[in-house]
């Protein structure tokens, strides 16, 4: 039998989150109060009602989970997270979770999944990733937990210092975030190419470049993976799957 809730599906509550994105006790609480958290799209403060967070919101949590357990420290797993997630979504304009792109495929496949597809959002005109994924993905046969596609996009980080985004097939890695602080320990400062000098800009990407060939150290992470594995941890904690 189903979890009961008095929200709508596609948004997930502050437990949910740490069902799905699994950091040590009272790390989400921290991240938000320092700053580094994703913004709820209601509740959080006194009065407010339970703190909710949407698809996008779960994707930084999910990220962060994922660079947290890969070896990065709560607030710059945080904080990468929501620069990452920003930047995709500046781009692009929604996650890089490739649940969009997996669900449009399935229901091309089994006609009876069309029916199923939710109505696209009027501004965005993108249709809800937490509703496709648990109206398509848990509905369809093909789909399973783990699952690896060509599109998955990737991080890299290089040296406490550079990050890039790319693709082993199709593009990058692209430098996109240099990391200013993180060698020293505590907090970080995350600084994007395109809000300095454009001469400095191209020089530090040369060093960025330059390090990725030859790297100290690595950290390497399928970001839309572990979108998706925050979506089906909350699927499966929701149902009370296995």
């Amino acid at each position: 039998m189903a979890r009961k809730r008095t929200f709508p599906s596609h948004l997930f509550s502050a437990p949910e989150i740490e069902v799905g994105a699994p950091l040590p006790a009272r790390s989400h609480e921290f991240a938000i109060t320092r700053g580094y958290a994703p913004a709820s799209v209601s509740g959080g403060g006194r009065g407010a009602g339970p703190r909710l967070y949407d698809a996008s919101g779960l994707a930084v949590w999910g990220v962060a989970s994922a660079l947290y357990w890969g070896g990065l420290e709560v607030l710059p797993a945080a904080g990468l997270a929501k620069a990452l997630i920003g930047h995709f979504e500046f781009l692009y304009g929604s996650t890089p979770s490739r649940i969009h792109e997996l669900a449009i495929s399935f229901a091309e496949k089994d006609k009876t999944l069309l029916a199923l597809l939710p109505d696209s959002d009027p501004q965005s005109g993108q249709m809800d990733a937490a509703l496709l994924h648990e109206n398509i993905l848990r509905k369809c046969s093909e789909y399973k937990k783990g699952l690896r596609i060509n599109d998955d996009l990737y991080t890299h980080v290089i040296d406490r210092k550079y990050v890039f985004l790319g693709n082993p097939t199709t593009f990058g890695p692209s430098f996109i975030l240099f990391i200013d602080g993180w060698e020293r320990g505590g907090e970080i400062t995350l600084i994007d190419p395109i809000n300095i000098d454009f001469n400095e800009a191209s020089a530090l990407e040369v060093k960025a470049n330059e390090a990725l060939k030859r790297p100290i150290g690595r950290l390497e992470m399928n970001v839309s993976l572990a979108i998706r594995e925050a979506h089906d941890r909350i699927y499966d904690f929701r149902n009370n799957c296995s």
